[in-house]
């Protein structure tokens, strides 16, 4: 008796948005090395097109004027499957504690971890990309 595995769809999704995060970082450095400015910017505005959404909060305030943002997501995908890609933002609200996160129909959302021959590119595309993006301030 054999066993077939199903694909995980929402892995694959991730993968390949991860993939395009990375590509667009290989091009970012690409130009900057260039010192092409013009492309480096066409390519930024790429990356902030890949986002359907980019969110923030904050943590209890006693006041308005108190509350920064603390935490983000941008959201690059969904439904079944999705992906986004969480972090939390320093005191300079640059982001910093980064994931990129996976989810099928009804499932919780799960980290994808990379292995560690590629996790140093993967976590360096992953920043460039985020710091695409402006959380105030």
């Amino acid at each position: 008796m054999t066993t077939v595995k199903e694909k995980n769809h929402a892995i694959t999704n991730c993968v390949a948005q991860l993939d395009s995060i990375k590509e667009l970082y290989r091009n970012y450095k690409e130009a900057d090395t260039q010192e092409d400015w013009e492309a480096r910017e066409k390519i930024v505005e790429q990356a902030q097109e890949e986002a359907l959404s980019v969110e923030f909060r904050s943590g209890w305030a006693c006041e308005l004027h108190d509350m920064k943002p603390e935490e983000f997501k941008i959201l690059l995908s969904t439904g079944g499957p999705a992906c986004q890609i969480i972090g939390k933002l320093d005191h300079y609200n640059q982001p910093t504690d980064i994931e990129i996160q996976y989810q099928d129909w009804y499932q919780p959302w799960k980290t994808f971890l990379t292995s560690p021959e590629k996790c140093k590119i993967d976590s360096q595309a992953l920043f460039w990309f985020c710091e695409c993006f402006y959380f105030g301030e």
